[in-house]
């Protein structure tokens, strides 16, 4: 690896600097003699997750390289770098990376609460950050939301034009103001927007940090005998980040910690606070010990141990009460104006936009403060309701629809939790609501938009709808003219791959033990005509495919009719980035198999497929004897090369640069299918550092500090083959030689043999425990660039696997037909000026002992002509820009020789 590249990865933020610190402190205490005595017992791979170092590239140099300059930075002897960096790897020793995760987070919090009340001090923070790191924040907004575009010109100046400044920041938002008709800026006061990018910059530390103390607290006598969930608040909060992170551990049999006994850990600018805390949803006392940041030393741990062993006994032994389901009255707007929109889209909203994201207020006082700056009245009841509609729904709720003061028009289940829609113009804050029915009730009801029902006033309304037999507060009323569904299906028992359009299967709804499948009630629900996204679970993890119910459930079977297959796949991770999806069934729980979508969901995830996929296109036909954008092949020779990849599988066509070998690829491609369809394409470029990680399956570090297992380009069009067996499929490996074969096909090298193909010969791959084979309609086309001297001669194990086929400059009559004909040049213009020149210069090059054929020049070249351009002018520029420069290369030691072949060349061309 590059030293310089590892070396920043270690010091790219104060987590050394604080680590060291402590090191130093602890060298003073009892543990260390222990740790001396396993000096070279280093966990790299911990080491490397710490650091988001690429383990599999990294070796004992590298980090011999760590080791001296540490040495030299902070004084200390290369053992007790060792030590120390054994210390930071280990996670079971507790007690020094826990009070260096407390002293880091803290100071984390302190700076950030600097800067976040000085905007030159922020500025200056932006300035001081990496360019890749920019880069990377630029990418992840450049997109066309209104909000997001604020952050994005701000970073795309300041890399353009290497300054910043408030004038600069508020001129951007002046101008993206004045684009739209309402002042959409209203919550970027005090420049909260830009927050979020001190947390993007540390939050892969930040995670890993939180989850370290979330093992040690697993870790405790009695508390690691518990199956418990954990939930991580890495200071990001709504648009804005918070100065302070916490986490949370509650029993997994809780569907919500909001609703459940906790073990917290919360830690801010002063404080670490620790112990037995509630759900917001819960009034119970929270026991919790506060120890300032400043006072703590290696002892936390234990201080820590005895607080929740001590709340040990409350914590197990505390049950929740009736599910903490709440009843609420809502308007639907004024006098009810959006109760058809909200219904038909399955949400609830409240408007008061002059808020902005609520995420941002830690309590009801901050949302009236700020509703108060706009008014003479106190509006403590506009806070309430959007206090409560932010932090005191929760999922299952009953939500009452009204209109005005005398009339309930309908009822319904919350299904999700808060969230903010920047690109509505008034109603931002939603929630999502299976609105179960449609109600006309004259009934008594609170003029306030949001009011929960208590003590007699909720008896009463459960009495009423009781009996008039509305809802039952267990089920949810799934009788609508359409529903959405998910489901799970494992491949290895069955495959969206092995059907046919049209074909119907049997899903039986219980398990080979008899015992009906996790939430039955959705395949009680289920109605012909349903639409159901086909998803495979492990390792496939993405949508494959589009089903219909055909046949509604009966003795245990639900029958299914694929409509559609995605060539295209939408994977469980890309699904799980979408923040209007965090609240779908499947993403909440993928565990089971049929779930539930509303209406909206399922049209954003079909979005996303239709994006992957376009719009179904008709069809172009392709026959290359007709082609007028020809390859200059000869027929016999084009048909040759298509019958040898028909019998081999894997061709490499190989020539000097210019030839068209790509453009050929494409072609031969186009001819096997009969269309043209880039659908059945994947091309990629080999390089010398292209790996078996990114070509068929790695680790790849996560923006949580962890690892996921991902895919690489040709195992996901493998895949995409398999679901199509009935049509061929190309994938085109440009400048193959470049990279190293055997590295980068690994144990697939012998797969891609034409008598290897097939799930007969299936074999195990390298980091997972599963079985993969190359389809038999699946071809490889390579190229070879035989001019480039850089590389080494292809190995004995490519060169078998693979027929080599010879591409050549052509220059023939194919050639000047198609200038003459396509491009509408003079046959004498082709001839003396690009012709004869050419074949001069190839014949120069052929006889030249230290060059020969394989550098010759293509006649690719000179096919780039458009009709708005000067010939003369134009075949200028390819010689002097394009040609020149080349042999200005290959004659680099012979200047008078290429000097020579120059002027040749740009003899006659004078003209403009």
């Amino acid at each position: 690896m590059n030293n310089e590249a590892i070396l920043n990865k270690i010091y790219k933020d104060n987590y050394i600097e604080i680590a060291i610190e402590a090191y130093k402190l602890y060298i003073k205490t009892d543990n260390y003699n222990e740790l001396e005595k396993n000096v070279d017992d280093i966990n790299i791979k911990n080491f490397c997750k710490n650091f988001e170092i690429n383990f599999e590239e990294f070796d004992q140099s590298d980090l011999n390289i760590i080791i001296d300059d540490m040495s030299e930075k902070y004084n200390l002897s290369k053992n007790e770098i060792k030590n120390f960096i054994n210390l930071i790897s280990d996670e079971g020793e507790y007690r020094f990376n826990i009070y260096t995760a407390i002293k880091y987070l803290s100071d984390l919090s302190q700076n950030f609460y600097k800067l976040k009340n000085d905007l030159n001090k922020f500025i200056d923070f932006i300035k001081s950050s990496d360019k890749e790191f920019l880069n990377n924040i630029k990418e992840k907004y450049s997109n066309e939301d209104r909000v997001n575009r604020k952050r994005y010109e701000i970073i795309d100046y300041y890399l353009n034009n290497d300054m910043l400044d408030t004038e600069v920041i508020e001129n951007i938002k002046e101008k993206i103001n004045n684009e739209y008709d309402k002042n959409i800026l209203q919550s970027w006061n005090n420049f909260l927007i830009l927050y979020p990018f001190y947390y993007l910059r540390y939050q892969h530390r930040i995670k890993n940090e939180l989850l370290k103390i979330s093992k040690f607290i697993k870790s405790i006598d009695k508390i690691k005998e518990l199956n418990l969930k954990e939930q991580p608040v890495n200071l990001f909060g709504g648009q804005n980040i918070q100065e302070m992170a916490w986490l949370v551990l509650y029993p997994k049999e809780n569907k919500s910690y909001t609703n459940s006994q906790q073990l917290s850990f919360f830690i801010d600018n002063k404080d670490v606070v620790f112990g037995l805390d509630f759900g917001n949803n819960i009034k119970k006392e929270r026991d919790m010990e506060k120890v300032n940041v400043d006072h703590i030393d290696f002892n936390i741990t234990n201080k820590m141990k005895e607080k929740y062993l001590q709340i040990y006994n409350e914590f197990i032994n505390f049950e929740p009460e009736n599910n903490f389901k709440k009843y609420w009255f809502y308007a639907p707007g004024e006098n009810a104006d959006k109760w058809e929109e909200f219904y038909d889209k399955g949400i609830m909203a409240i408007g008061w936009q002059e808020l902005g994201d609520l995420s941002q207020y830690k309590n009801r006082e901050e949302i009236s403060n700020k509703l108060n700056e706009s008014s003479d009245h106190n509006r403590k009841n506009d806070a309430t309701a959007n206090w409560d509609f932010y932090k005191n729904i929760n999922i299952g709720d009953i939500i009452i629809a009204k209109k005005g003061q005398n009339k309930i028009i309908g009822i319904g289940q919350v299904t999700s939790d808060y969230y903010y829609d920047e690109n509505e113009e008034k109603y931002r804050a939603k929630r999502n609501v299976d609105w179960q029915k449609k109600l006309d009730i004259d009934y008594n009801v609170p003029q306030k938009t949001l009011t929960e029902l208590k003590d007699k006033k909720l008896d009463n309304i459960k009495n009423m709808i009781n009996e008039k037999e509305i809802v039952n507060e267990d089920e949810i009323d799934y009788n609508k003219s359409k529903n959405f569904w998910w489901l799970n299906s494992n491949p290895s028992i069955w495959s969206v791959d092995k059907l046919d359009i049209g074909q119907e299967i049997n899903y039986v709804t219980v398990n080979e033990r008899g015992n009906k499948r996790r939430i039955y009630k959705h395949f009680e629900a289920a109605k012909k005509g349903d639409l159901v996204f086909a998803y495979e679970s492990s390792p496939t993890k993405k949508i494959k495919g589009l089903y219909e119910i055909s046949k509604e459930l009966n003795n245990n079977e639900l029958n299914f009719r694929l409509l559609k297959k995605f060539k295209n796949m939408v994977s469980y991770e890309e699904l799980k980035e979408i923040n209007e999806l965090k609240n779908a069934e499947p993403m909440i729980n993928n565990q089971g198999s049929l779930f539930k979508l509303t209406q909206d969901e399922f049209e954003l995830i079909y979005e996303l497929i239709e994006e992957k996929n376009g719009k179904e296109k008709e069809k172009t036909p392709y026959d290359f004897k007709t082609d007028q954008d020809t390859t200059f092949l000869s027929e016999e020779k084009f048909y040759n090369i298509i019958e040898m990849l028909k019998r081999k599988k894997n061709i490499i066509l190989q020539g000097p640069p210019g030839v068209g070998k790509t453009f050929i690829a494409k072609k031969i491609a186009y001819q096997m299918m009969g269309e043209k369809n880039n659908e059945n394409i994947e091309m990629i470029q080999f390089h010398q550092s292209y790996s078996y990680e990114d070509f068929i399956q790695g680790y790849r570090p996560t923006e949580d500090g962890g690892f996921n297992l991902n895919n690489g380009v040709f195992y996901e069009f493998c895949e995409k083959a398999k679901g199509f067996p009935k049509e061929d499929f190309f994938f085109i490996i440009d400048e193959i030689n470049r990279g190293n074969m055997s590295k980068i096909f690994g144990e697939l090298m012998m797969l891609i043999e034409a008598d290897k193909r097939g799930p007969e010969n299936k074999i195990k791959l390298t980091y997972e425990d599963e079985y993969f084979y190359i389809p038999e309609n699946l071809y490889i086309i390579g190229t070879m660039n035989t001019a480039d001297r850089s590389l080494a001669i292809v190995d004995y194990a490519l060169r078998r696997r693979f027929a080599f086929i010879d591409i050549e400059p052509n220059f023939g009559d194919k050639f000047v037909d198609f200038l003459i004909n396509q491009k509408d040049f003079e046959r004498d213009f082709v001839k003396e000026k690009i012709i004869e020149k050419i074949d001069d210069l190839n014949l120069e090059i052929e006889k030249d002992e230290t060059l020969g054929k394989d550098y010759k020049i293509g006649h690719s070249y000179f096919c780039t002509f458009s009709s708005n351009n000067n010939k003369e002018k134009w075949l200028k520029e390819v010689y002097e820009y394009e040609i020149v420069p080349l042999l200005e290369e290959m004659w680099f030691d012979e200047q008078e020789k290429c000097e020579e072949e120059k002027k040749k060349l740009l003899q006659g061309l004078d003209e403009q």
